[in-house]
């Protein structure tokens, strides 16, 4: 349906909303990975969670079309997906249970390998900085390319090592559903 309301391979033009984060320990060794996906995160244990890979280098799968970052699995793949992870969608996003209204998954089909060098910008590049939109703005919500890369609402509430615990679920985790719903959690309170 979306299809109608715009062009799909230009839903958002300069979407850069995609991360990897790798946690290491005091010897330098990765301990968990958190995923960038949509407008939450997702972690995995190394060891546990995520075997590390004998080369030393973590597979990558990018979603078609939404540019959504997946641990990679060979083949073409369905994963669940939502825009937000909320009280609505959690039990969807963890169980595939109960799947909310607004819900779109995203589809991986690992083509080939990229090869590419990381290059670090200045931490003052407009890139990170800037606070309006990069890229058209569009009448439909969501449509509009996103804000500067470090452009972050409260980000004093929501340090990276707090992130990688409250987005560490495995699937089928029902007591993560539950954890994340009850009320002090502080996710969709209403507002005061």
């Amino acid at each position: 349906m979306l299809g109608a309301a715009g062009n799909l391979t230009d839903w958002h033009q300069l979407d850069h909303y995609t991360a990897v984060t790798l946690a290491l320990d005091e010897a330098q060794r990765p301990v968990a990975v958190m995923f960038q996906q949509h407008n939450y995160r997702r972690t995995y244990i190394v060891g546990v969670d995520l075997p590390w890979p004998a080369d030393d280098r973590i597979g990558v799968d990018t979603a078609i079309r939404s540019n959504e970052l997946y641990p990679h699995m060979p083949g073409r793949s369905v994963r669940r997906a939502a825009s937000f992870l909320s009280a609505n969608t959690v039990d969807y996003l963890v169980t595939g249970r109960n799947a909310a209204f607004r819900i779109a998954d995203d589809i991986t089909d690992p083509a080939i390998e990229v090869d590419y060098t990381l290059k670090f910008l200045p931490p003052a590049d407009a890139f990170y900085t800037f606070k309006g939109f990069l890229g058209e703005k569009r009448m439909l919500p969501g449509r509009s390319g996103p804000p500067g890369a470090d452009y972050n609402t409260l980000p004093a509430n929501k340090p990276l090592h707090r992130q990688m615990i409250a987005f560490h679920w495995r699937d089928g985790d029902t007591d993560f559903v539950n954890w994340f719903g009850e009320q002090d959690r502080g996710f969709d309170k209403p507002a005061a």
